[in-house]
Order: C-alpha cells, then structure tokens, then sequence
C-alpha cells in the first residue's frame, strides 16, 4: 500500500469560519468542547465569530489552530481506520501533531500551547516585527501573525518552555513524527521535548522535512486542517508527492474513499 502522510499547518492559516467548510460535524464541535474546556475559554465561539483581529493574537491562534488540526485528525478517523505513515507540522502545527502520534493528549496540548505562545508574545511585544513565508525559491508572503517567530528573538520562549515541557506527560510516538528543527524522528520523551525547546528560536526545515517523508516512501502528503499552504508547498518542494488539502468535508471523504480502496 503506498504510504501516506499527514502535515498540519501552524500560524497564518486561520480565518474567521474557518471550520464552516467542514459542515455539522460532531466530531469537530466534541474537539473544540474538549480544547475549551482545557483552556477555560470558548474557542468554537472565537473561531466563528471572530473577530480577524482577535483570532490574530498568537495567544489566541495557537490553541485554535492546535484544535483545529486535531478535529480534522480526529474526524478524518472517524471515517476510516487507517491512520497515516508518518506524521509533521510546520512550527505550532507540530504540536497538533504530536497529538495525532499519541505523545500528547488534546488537553495537555492546548494550555501549552497558550503558554507557548504567551511566552513568544512576551518575547516580542505585539506588532514588533513580522514573519513572511516562502513559497518557491523566487517568492515569500507575509503570515497574519502578531510577532516574528523562529529566531534569536525566541531565546526567552524557549526558556520558558524548557522550564514547563518537564512538568508535561509525554508518550512514545505512536506513528513515526519527523520533527522541524532536526527533520528526526526520536521516540524518547525527554528528546522530544529537547526538540519542541529549540524549535521556538530556530528555523523551521520545512523543505527538508517534506523531503525526509519522501525517502521514508511517503506518496500523499495530507494537509489535516483548515487552509492549502503547505499542499502547495509539497507540490512546489517535490514533485513525485502527491499534495491534498484536507480543507472541508469533501476532500475528507474523497481522501478516505481513495485510502480504502487500495485495500
């Protein structure tokens, strides 16, 4: 059977309504009612009602986004017992996909990626700075996010999560997780959260990541979550993949109609 792989996106792919496209689906509102509770917080009213501005605040993207991709996950299972080969995530979206490997639950994911992003924010105040993204080797665009992230400036952050990570329970990775700043795959707890620690100052190696699937044999790259960056991106960084975004109730069940027939 030829192998998939699942990705999910970080900050700059959220949107107001951004879980619309994927209809009245249980398993998406069960998730958010999980997060919100975690957190205290409502987060399905925050990402349906917005406002941009609100769901900007990387205090308030990082647990949307983590939720988001989990619900995807989570709805994507619902439909069809195969889970992915192997699993990644650009920056946050590796937290979400630390959940899908079994190495974190929804619930202790969520608050720390609140405190994740409240020590960036903190590292940088609001507005100080941006990020852009590359898209090709001739083109970048500017990510909707409140302070650039992946750099030196992110020393205080990783501080802080080196102090926390600790305090976390962590499991072995269930599916083999390719991680952004060292594109390995360590199963060991304490390794896995050296690794979430130097991330949070460190570029994140998306193109090698990508590449890294490839070897492994993967064939589909899956984008699990709302937006179709990262499919374009898996098109543009090889060309033998096969790049599909998860991006409404449509291209779930396409996905798992064609997963299933290949048996």
């Amino acid at each position: 059977m030829q192998k998939l792989a699942f990705v999910f996106p970080g900050q700059g792919s959220q949107s107001v309504g951004m879980m619309a496209a994927y209809g009245d689906d249980p398993v998406l509102r069960s998730t958010f009612d999980e997060a919100s509770a975690a957190l205290g917080e409502d987060l399905w009213a925050m990402v349906c009602d917005g406002p941009a501005e609100r769901l900007a605040l990387t205090t308030n993207t990082q647990p949307l986004m983590l939720t988001a991709g989990v619900a995807v996950y989570r709805s994507w299972m619902a439909r069809t017992s195969h889970r992915p080969d192997m699993v990644a995530g650009h920056s946050l979206g590796e937290y979400a996909a630390l959940v899908a490997a079994g190495v974190l639950t929804l619930a202790d994911a969520v608050p720390l990626v609140r405190l994740r992003a409240q020590a960036m924010q903190d590292a940088v105040p609001a507005g100080t700075g941006a990020m852009a993204a590359e898209r090709g080797a001739k083109r970048t665009v500017a990510l909707p996010v409140s302070a650039p992230f992946h750099c030196a400036l992110m020393q205080p952050a990783a501080a802080r999560l080196a102090e926390t990570l600790p305090k976390v329970a962590f499991a072995r990775p269930v599916i083999t997780l390719i991680n952004n700043v060292d594109v390995a795959s360590p199963d060991e707890p304490d390794a896995i959260r050296d690794a979430l620690v130097r991330q949070a100052a460190a570029p994140v190696r998306w193109v090698e990541v990508i590449q890294r699937m490839a070897e492994l044999g993967a064939v589909t790259v899956a984008e699990c979550g709302p937006g179709k960056v990262l499919a374009g991106l898996t098109k543009r960084i090889n060309r033998e993949l096969t790049g599909v975004a998860l991006a409404d109730a449509t291209s779930l069940e396409q996905l798992a109609q064609q997963i299933g027939a290949q048996g």
